[in-house]
């Protein structure tokens, strides 16, 4: 299991492609080389026994002719009936020296040379002695002619008959010997096609599941990852690991997740110190109103006492100074609650690069499962091809049961010589029978093929409807990252605004200062300018109210970026 683990998706399908090739090419050349097996056995039946058969077979029956022939020419005393008889007899040597050529060049078995042989020194007397009957029998001697055949000539046809005889005995169980080696061969053939198809079929299904679950179980588990970051809770991790695109994207998730957890954080932090600052700012921004007013009593008090007046000016210049450092401080805080959000933007625009990859993935996936598809198909091609061949085989079979027939005919026209060539006939039909009956077995394979072929088809369209939809869920995940990036877009634009607001701060904050040594100018000489420390002090209070609405927009602001890093489970 780890060694596909470890594989590529295209290598894992390329390998079941190449196992089902595979299978089939063995299937195929297994089929081919029993084929071939049986037509070259088909062969030398024929070739080797059957036309032996007739060749001995004619012979005798030119034998019987030619003795025929000999007879009417010791009785006829017709010149013209005499010489159309010669002609006659030398036709019908002629074509037994033909059949006997022909026997020559049949491969024989020792013990069928030596016979044959044998046969070779009986037709030879056999020859001489029909030879001198003739001649007798030309010059009208015919009753030393008959006496020459019947004392000679009929024993030596009888003992070449014999040892005809004995030759179409042999040649009898030659096939006898070949027909059992047929159906011995056709039983470890059909035995040994059956077991390679059988383990074909295992090692092709037993490495399709495999495969299949390889691919579909990471898959919905990264699926089911994708769901639960879509509802905001970060705290998942994918745990496939594996070499292949599929731990790569497990991987690369794992990595966004972890990325986007420290920015939740980071955003989590600021906003935190972002609120505290606020509320700092507001209590300074009271002190400071408090602090107006005391300048206000103590302008209005003047008169009463300067020392005073200049003892509040001074508290007033000590909270303005905090008023500055807590502005100062909110400010830096600003540009890193800014950086932080840009950079959670930088992130969530990966994480959609990051989907759009998988994407691309998915439909190589799929691509790459079409194609097996359609090589299955091309393998349901090849079988119909086989199965074609096996119907010119049922032919064959077919013309061979027909020849058969035909021989048996001739056989029963021989009579008593023709009972060999007879059984010879039979067993060739039965060799023919055992050869449909064969292709009807390699039929029922092919269509067992077949099916299994369509329940792979089957299984592959299934897996592309698996893979199809894991495409749709990663291109859901993709819309959530795409809302994401939305989401810390707005949230960018909300910082940006705090920054400004928190620079309109200060800048009042620097007024708010100078106002300060203003009054302070001005209570050293408070006597003479009254009226200007008046002024000032309105000036400082309408600074006030603009630094406290302004810390209010702040909290609020801050508020809301706390709603938002709330929705996010880290």
């Amino acid at each position: 299991m780890s060694l596909f683990r470890n594989l590529k998706v295209s290598r894992k399908l390329s390998l079941l492609v190449i196992i089902g090739a595979l299978s089939l090419t063995i299937i195929g050349l297994v089929g081919y080389v029993n084929i071939n097996n049986m037509a070259e056995k088909s062969k030398e039946m024929y070739e080797d026994r059957l036309k032996p058969t007739q060749w001995l077979t004619a012979i005798l029956e030119g034998n019987r002719t030619l003795d025929a022939y000999v007879l009417e020419l010791m009785i006829t005393t017709d010149p013209k009936r005499n010489q159309e008889l010669l002609n006659d007899m030398q036709t019908t040597a002629s074509e037994i020296d033909q059949m006997y050529k022909n026997f020559e060049q049949v491969h024989l078995s020792t013990e069928e040379q030596e016979v044959y042989n044998q046969f070779k020194l009986l037709r030879d007397d056999l020859r001489e002695a029909r030879e001198q009957a003739i001649k007798l029998a030309e010059q009208n001697k015919n009753v030393e002619a008959y006496t020459l055949y019947s004392e000679i000539v009929r024993e030596k046809r009888n003992q070449v008959n014999q040892v005809l005889d004995e030759l179409q005995a042999l040649n009898e169980q030659a096939a006898q010997q070949i027909n059992e080696e047929n159906e011995a061969a056709l039983s470890k053939a059909t035995i040994f096609m059956i077991s390679c198809i059988l383990v074909s079929l295992i090692v092709a299904i037993s490495v399709g599941i495999i495969i299949s679950r390889s691919i579909v179980q990471p898959i919905s588990n990264l699926k089911d990852l994708l769901a639960k970051a879509e509802k905001g809770d970060f705290t998942v991790k994918g745990s496939y690991q594996s070499a292949d695109e599929v731990g790569e994207l497990t991987l690369s998730f794992n990595h966004m997740i972890e990325e986007l957890q420290g920015i939740i954080r980071k955003v989590s932090e600021t906003s935190q110190q972002v609120a505290a600052s606020s509320q700092q700012l507001s209590a300074s921004a009271e002190q400071s109103s408090d602090a107006s007013e005391h300048i206000s009593m103590a302008v209005q008090d003047l008169a009463a006492g300067s020392d005073d007046q200049v003892r509040n000016v001074d508290e007033s210049t000590q909270v303005v100074k905090e008023m500055a450092s807590y502005t100062d401080q909110m400010a830096d805080n600003a540009k890193v609650v800014s950086a932080t959000v840009e950079q959670t933007s930088k992130i969530s625009i990966d994480g959609e690069r990051v989907i759009h990859k998988v994407t691309e993935q998915m439909s190589s996936i799929n691509e790459n499962v079409s194609g097996l598809s359609n090589v299955v198909a091309g393998l349901n091609e090849r079988s119909t091809e086989i199965g074609k061949i096996n119907d010119v085989i049922t032919d064959i079979a077919g013309q061979t049961n027909l020849l058969a027939l035909n021989a048996a005919i001739e056989a029963a026209r021989a009579g008593e010589h023709g009972r060999g060539f007879s059984v010879v006939a039979d067993e060739v039909r039965k060799l023919a029978e055992q050869s449909a009956n064969s292709a009807e077995q390699i039929s029922s394979l092919i269509t067992m093929i077949q099916n299994d072929n369509q329940q792979a088809l089957e299984s592959m369209k299934s897996t592309t409807v698996e893979v199809e939809e894991g495409l749709q869920v990663v291109q859901e995940a993709g819309h959530s990252f795409r809302e994401i990036k939305d989401s810390v877009s707005e949230v960018v634009a909300q910082i940006q605004e705090i920054a400004n607001m928190v620079q309109q701060l200060s800048e009042g904050t620097q007024h708010v200062s100078q106002s300060i040594l203003t009054v302070n100018s001005i209570a050293e000489t408070a006597a003479a300018n009254t009226q200007n420390i008046s002024a000032a002090t309105e000036e400082q209070l309408a600074s006030m109210e603009e630094i406290s609405a302004s810390s209010t927009a702040l909290a609020n602001m801050a508020q809301e970026l706390q709603d938002l890093v709330v929705q996010f489970k880290v």
